[in-house]
This record gives structure tokens, C-alpha cells and sequence, in this order.
């Protein structure tokens, strides 16, 4: 049986460790904020590099919020989990009393009920599968946000490194041009530090999504196991009270069914005794017919005499 103290709570450790990611990552910029912030966005860098440096910390932040919303809305599904387990203690009462109507735990009970009231065949599979779908639609802005990072600082690279190309150009027809010179050193810096902003931002962006898929699984495997050891044995034992109802109910139907029997035999014999009646009423009325018509011939004779 499942006990409500039992019940994992994931979603505040994954809380705990994006906050330590969060002020690892924070206090590491505050100690070296004198070499971070020229680098990323100081005179050496190029207006390329600020708007693709500025857009992948933009959604690495996008990101993290995201992440953070989902991890709360599992700790409240969690605690909806544990006074859940807390209303099974008293049978006699409502399950989802205190239970918030929109979390998992109640659409589950409340699609179970619905199933069994209409009589239909409850697949525990198909709603394990239906909640797995449901909860990795969370997922998307943050695997799209994984996925681009790496690609944002490539696309950065590539086009620094073509802006450095380009300014290496004058250099070759001019080699006092102190100017293109610059100019390929800010490249090259803006490809490099587009690099890695790309690379720590993703690392960080792919925990923070790690933390999230965690939560979710566990929260699943929560709910999937009061289904089936709490819930389903309750609808099971209902199924099982209704069976000797109905059989009593069989069996008084049979009964029922003999009794109609018996009365279309007694139907049957009362009809015989009428028609052995009519019969002979009949042949009574014939001899009487017959009695009448030869009197009625003695005193035409006699009248004639």
C-alpha cells in the first residue's frame, strides 16, 4: 500500500539543485565579472557578437524560467499526491476533498469513475501512455531551447571567422593598415566567445531540462502506482459486490420463468377441459335437436290422424 510519506519529493530536490546551478552560475560571473563582461560584451567585441552573446544568455534565462514553473507545478502535484493518500485514510469521505480539480491525480480518479460508471473496460496502459504524452509536451520550448544553443554559437563562429576573413583582406594589400588588424582580432574574439557562451549555456540549459524530465517521471510513476494499488482494487472490490446481486438476481428470474411456465401449462389443460366441454355441449344440443325434431313428427301424425 501506498503511504503518503512514501511519496518522493522530487520536484523540491530538482528546486534545490536548479537553485544551486543558478547561484553556482551567478556567483561565478559576480568573481569574474572583471573578464567576463569585456569579453562578452566589451570594445573587443563585435555588434555580431553582443546580439548572438546577449541571445543565447536570453534564452538560457527563457529557459531556467521555464524549467522553474514546471518544477513548481510538480510540487504542487505532489502535494495534491499526499492529501490524496491522506483522504484514502477515511474511506467514508470525499478522495479529492482539498484536492486541487485541476491536478493529475483528480483527472485520473475522475476518468476512472467516468469509465466505470459507463461500464467500459479500464486500459491502464493507454492512460500510463495518454499521461507520458501529456507530460512531455512540457519538454518542447526547452529541448527547442537545448538544441539552438549549439547552433546559435556556431552560426556565430562561422560568421566571425568570415568577418576576420574579410578584414585579413586589406591586411595582405597593406600591411601598415593597423585598423583591419583590429578588426580580425575582434572576430576572432566574437568567435571564440560565441563558442563558448554556446557551450556553457547548453551544459546548463541541458541540466536545468534534466531536472524537469526527472520530476516528471517520478511524478508519473507516483500516480501510476495509486492507480493501481489503491484505486483499480477499489473498483475491482465494487465489481465484486455486484456479482452475487447479480446472480440473485438470476436466480429470481428462473424462478419467475418456471412460474410463467406452470401458468401456460395450467393455460394449456384449462384449455383442453373447454374444448372437451364444447364438444359435448355440442353433441347434447344435437341429441336435443334430434328430440325435438321427432316430436314434432309424432304430432304431425297425430294432427293428420
Amino acid at each position: 500500500m501506498t503511504s503518503p510519506h512514501r511519496i518522493r519529493r522530487k520536484s523540491l530536490a530538482s528546486l534545490i539543485q536548479l537553485a544551486c546551478l543558478f547561484s553556482f552560475i551567478l556567483i561565478g560571473v559576480l568573481l569574474e565579472k572583471d573578464f567576463l563582461i569585456p569579453f562578452l560584451f566589451g570594445p573587443q567585441s563585435t555588434p555580431l557578437g553582443v546580439l548572438i552573446n546577449g541571445f543565447i544568455l536570453g534564452l538560457l534565462v527563457l529557459s531556467f524560467v521555464a524549467n522553474l514553473g514546471w518544477l513548481l507545478v510538480n510540487f504542487m502535484e505532489e502535494k495534491a499526491l499526499r492529501q490524496f493518500m491522506l483522504n484514502r485514510d477515511h474511506p467514508e469521505g470525499d478522495p479529492l476533498a482539498r484536492v486541487s480539480e485541476k491536478s493529475l491525480i483528480a483527472k485520473r480518479y475522475r476518468d476512472l469513475m467516468e469509465l466505470e460508471k459507463r461500464g467500459s473496460p479500464i486500459d491502464q496502459g493507454a492512460l500510463a501512455h495518454l499521461l507520458a504524452s501529456r507530460l512531455s509536451l512540457r519538454h518542447l520550448f526547452s529541448e527547442y531551447v537545448a538544441s539552438i544553443l549549439i547552433l546559435l554559437g556556431m552560426l556565430g563562429t562561422i560568421l566571425a571567422l568570415g568577418m576576420a576573413l574579410m578584414g585579413s583582406s586589406s591586411l595582405i594589400n597593406s600591411l601598415e593598415n593597423i585598423k583591419g588588424m583590429g578588426a580580425v582580432i575582434a572576430n576572432m574574439s566574437t568567435a571564440l566567445s560565441t563558442t563558448i557562451t554556446a557551450i556553457v549555456c547548453y551544459m546548463a540549459a541541458k541540466f536545468s531540462l534534466h531536472l524537469v524530465i526527472a520530476s516528471d517521471r517520478e511524478l508519473a510513476y507516483a500516480i501510476e502506482a495509486i492507480t493501481t494499488h489503491e484505486i483499480l482494487p477499489d473498483l475491482s472490490q465494487r465489481v465484486d459486490t455486484l456479482v452475487p446481486k447479480l446472480q440473485s438476481l438470476l436466480e429470481r428470474l428462473d424462478q419467475l420463468t418456471e412460474g410463467l411456465t406452470l401458468s401456460q401449462k395450467h393455460l394449456r389443460d384449462t384449455q383442453g377441459q373447454l374444448s372437451e366441454g364444447v364438444l359435448s355441449l355440442g353433441e347434447h344440443l344435437q341429441g336435443v335437436t334430434k328430440g325435438i325434431a321427432t316430436i314434432n313428427a309424432n304430432l304431425e301424425k297425430g294432427f293428420r290422424l
